[in-house]
């Protein structure tokens, strides 16, 4: 056996959700939300409009895509990924935790827009001017000429499926940006927030529903995905998306969204506006009556996750079982940390010249993931996460670190039967090795 690190290096992108084209990457998750969407999507009738919020890390994006990809049969799909245009066409991270329901639904605008051309429906000369006016009312753009819509448009990347025409379902594939299209200009994120009553908002809804509708009134419904806004790390952005906002339920399509766990957290879930609100927690791979030891449910999950990308390269024995165990146990749940881990691994055993890694390369690699990890814990996170420990509900702290904890992953929330919380098994091997938290799978 001779094991190609670099390819099963290439195969564990603990930045990138498993590709469309690898659907067979996918693993079936316990407690999973998503997959009890598919049968009410289905439906004739109904609102269909679904927020799935969870961790960051957790699988939202995979899940979204395989919903995205089951609709492909009978509508047309559009896949809008912000965290993606904030990052790779704004340049701005931050920008998205302050953006503005509007400007979501112009994002969209383009989107749709784009998605639909490529599929060759010929927009008219007004409906592109109608687009531009409605944002140019809002009055940013340094009275400057009208917004080109059309090449704008072509800025964006989108994800799209199935078919205008109803002929043969074409699967969710990636239209990215138009070569010499150039980047994004114009200010989003940046402004003082505008009220849904605000009549350039309005206008702006319109004028989006009214590219949806065209769209739906000479071929078939429309399925919109909109993912990243998860990513919003800002409450009072978070209240305005979903609570104070009614703007993103009013589009007139199927409408699925990823959330931010800040939803969760800060107990919006049912004042949310619009939604059909859904958690989907870290796989379970703690168990709440034996935190320390690797259910039986994680470790199953995390076995085939990994043996389902190395199989086509007969490199399955690579990692032995016992090791992929503490790498799930070690993960916490979170799919993009044992990723990461598994990335970590396929590095240092390429270093170490072997073709089958050995448990002190794993402890190496977890070693020097905790030290990383574990930077910034103060003593007040450490009585506080010893505190959950303590707790045989392992409930949230009611205090106001408790916001750091879980945007820094430090405390992990988990599904089994109600919803509980444990702090991070990298934290359990030193920083909180006295509250009992040593060992692991």
């Amino acid at each position: 056996m001779k094991t190609d690190w670099e390819q099963i290096y290439n195969r564990f992108d603990p930045e990138e959700p498993v590709p469309l084209e690898r659907p067979g990457w996918r693993v079936e998750r316990p407690y999973n939300p998503a997959d009890q969407l598919k049968p009410e999507l289905n439906r004739p009738f109904g609102d269909k409009r679904f927020l799935i919020i969870g961790t960051v890390g957790t699988g939202k994006s995979t899940e979204l895509h395989q919903l995205a990809e089951a609709r492909t049969e009978r509508d047309f799909v559009i896949v809008v990924d912000l965290w993606s245009h904030f990052l790779d066409k704004v340049g701005d991270r931050s920008a998205l935790d302050h953006v503005q329901p509007w400007e979501v639904i112009f994002l969209v605008g383009l989107h749709v827009y784009r998605a639909a051309e490529d599929r060759g429906h010929h927009w008219s000369p007004d409906t592109a001017a109608r687009l531009a006016t409605a944002r140019q009312r809002f009055g940013d753009t340094d009275g400057g000429p009208m917004i080109d819509i059309a090449q704008l448009a072509k800025s964006v990347s989108v994800l799209v499926g199935g078919t205008l025409d109803g002929g043969a379902a074409a699967g969710v594939a990636a239209l990215g940006a138009v070569m010499g299209s150039g980047r994004w200009t114009l200010p989003i994120g940046r402004r003082k927030r505008t009220l849904d009553q605000d009549e350039r908002v309005q206008d702006m809804l319109q004028v989006v529903n009214t590219l949806l509708g065209e769209l739906q009134s000479a071929y078939k419904r429309v399925a919109l995905f909109i993912d990243g806004l998860d990513r919003v790390r800002e409450l009072e952005t978070v209240h305005n998306l979903f609570v104070e906002s009614s703007l993103l339920g009013k589009l007139v399509c199927t409408t699925v969204l990823t959330g931010p766990i800040l939803v969760r957290r800060a107990g919006l879930g049912a004042t949310i506006r619009g939604f059909d609100t859904r958690v989907l927690a870290n796989v379970p791979v703690l168990g709440a009556d034996q935190p320390r030891t690797l259910s039986t449910e994680g470790g199953r999950f995390f076995r085939a996750a990994w043996s389902r990308r190395v199989h086509e390269l007969r490199a399955e024995a690579a990692i032995a079982d016992a090791e992929l165990d503490t790498l799930a146990w070690t993960s916490g749940g979170r799919a993009r940390e044992f990723v990461r881990l598994v990335r970590m691994v396929a590095e240092r055993s390429y270093d170490a010249g072997v073709d089958v890694t050995t448990p002190a390369l794993v402890e190496t690699v977890i070693d020097a993931r905790r030290r990383t990890f574990e930077l910034g814990v103060n003593r007040r996170h450490v009585q506080l996460l010893e505190g959950v420990i303590a707790d045989p509900r392992h409930q949230l702290p009611d205090d106001a670190e408790t916001a750091v904890l879980l945007d820094r992953f430090w405390l992990l929330p988990y599904p089994n039967e109600s919803e509980w919380y444990y702090p991070h098994p990298l934290l359990l091997l030193a920083k909180l090795r006295g509250s009992g938290g040593s060992g692991g799978a």
